[in-house]
């Protein structure tokens, strides 16, 4: 399911309002914050803010269905302040919100900083837990293999594409791939949680190659391929162009890397009835 950014209106002051009230009142039960909960805040407070020349609101959508808003207040020298950004309790925990904090701040290419506050007895939770990438050694083979196995596993099910699939390779090949000069893998660690890994080609004329990329299942669908994705492509500034592959039929893949920018080459290959590999490539603007 996707999430976008809808643009608000002084209309939907009263919505926000009322969701604003409900995503915060599980801490204002807390804290007891009167004068600084959002959930305490008044609708005027909302009509006020939505006036100001300086800030732009936005809904939350999951597909067509509202779950929360965010407030991007553009100040002086190129920064952006999120105050406040929630979303409704039902939807908490599923990695939303690190999904419209990117949006948000690719809706703002020039700012220099982006700055926001939260309360320091809040533990971090999953939704705000931060996705790394940590270089992978060979000591790490085996356990790359197995989570390799476990991500492609429905997708093998589903295909039964024994020459071709991730699910059946073997850890040789794996070794194999971690020994090229050229090859860089990484584990996707969430917090400390190692969730899936990722393996970054490095082509001639600066074009960079992810194959393979994966997630483990438990984790998957919670927007942290996309960040993985955003952060291989940081590490590689120099990069022109970045390529990768995925299976045609799969269709929330496809949506998944055209959204990030990434464009069917017109390359396909078929690999058997009902199942073909689209060629994507990304090309970097300096």
């Amino acid at each position: 399911m996707e999430i976008t950014l809808k643009t608000a209106v002084m209309a939907d002051c009263e919505e926000i309002h009322d969701m604003q009230i409900k995503a915060f009142s599980a801490l204002f039960d807390k804290y007891r914050d009167v004068n600084t909960s959002p959930a305490a805040e008044s609708l005027e407070k909302i009509t006020e803010r939505m006036e100001q020349d300086f800030t732009d609101y936005y809904l939350i959508l999951l597909n067509e269905t509202k779950i929360g808003a965010i407030r991007v207040v553009r100040l002086e020298n190129q920064l952006c302040r999120i105050s406040p950004m929630f979303i409704l309790p039902e939807y908490q925990g599923k990695g939303y919100a690190q999904q419209v904090i990117m949006l948000a701040e690719s809706l703002y290419p020039k700012a220099k900083q982006w700055t926001l506050d939260t309360i320091k007895q809040e533990e971090i939770r999953e939704e705000n837990m931060e996705i790394i990438l940590k270089t992978a050694v060979m000591a790490d083979c085996e356990e790359i293999h197995k989570m390799q196995i476990k991500a492609f596993g429905a997708l093998f099910d589903k295909y039964k594409d024994v020459n071709t699939s991730p699910a059946v390779e073997p850890i040789g090949k794996i070794i194999e791939r971690m020994e090229q000069e050229f090859t860089d893998y990484y584990l996707i660690l969430l917090s400390e949680t190692k969730i899936g890994a990722m393996r970054v080609v490095r082509l001639e004329n600066r074009v960079c190659r992810i194959s393979p990329m994966f997630i483990i299942p438990e984790y998957q669908g919670k927007g942290y391929a996309q960040q993985a994705i955003l952060l291989a492509e940081s590490l590689y500034p120099k990069a022109k162009q970045w390529t990768l592959d995925t299976i045609k039929q799969e269709e929330m893949l496809c949506h998944l890397y055209e959204k990030m920018g990434y464009v069917p080459t017109g390359k396909e290959e078929k690999i058997q009835d009902g199942m073909d590999i689209v060629y994507y490539a990304k090309q970097v603007n300096f």
